[in-house]
């Protein structure tokens, strides 16, 4: 192999795997709160859930801005769009849950999920386009 064919590997923190950790933490929460509608779920277990969702997605957001070889220019680009549709896909869900009169913690939580969810996919989509450009 000469050195002109050899490829660059660049070490990048593991974004794509923490989305998807803090997707199926979000996603875990939501459908345990929403099977247990119109009584009252266990909110200790969403509170965790959540929570750990939160701290999971600002973990993954500190490990990226320290990058310091990357392709921020095609990143921007790429979040700023998906960003744009996935807070409209968000903002419909949850003009749905306030419509249908739900209140109180369930749509608090609720609420914290959809944010989690149209913050996660867009950073997960952006990183992955921008790694390989």
């Amino acid at each position: 192999m000469t050195k002109t064919s050899e490829v660059t590997v660049r070490k990048l923190p593991p974004v794509t795997h923490l989305c998807v950790v803090s997707m199926a933490l979000v996603i875990g929460a939501g459908v345990y709160m929403v099977s247990e509608i119109p009584s009252n779920p266990n909110y200790s277990i969403v509170f965790l859930l959540v929570g750990l969702s939160i701290l999971i997605f600002v973990i993954n957001a500190f490990l990226l801005v320290n990058v310091k070889t990357f392709n921020w220019k095609v990143f921007l680009q790429v979040i700023k769009w998906t960003l744009l549709a996935y807070c409209v896909i968000s903002g419909v869900l949850i003009y749905i849950f306030v419509y249908d009169k739900m209140s109180g913690k369930s749509l608090d939580l609720l609420i914290a999920s959809l944010v989690l969810f149209a913050l996660n996919v867009p950073l997960n989509i952006a990183f992955t386009v921008a790694r390989y450009q």
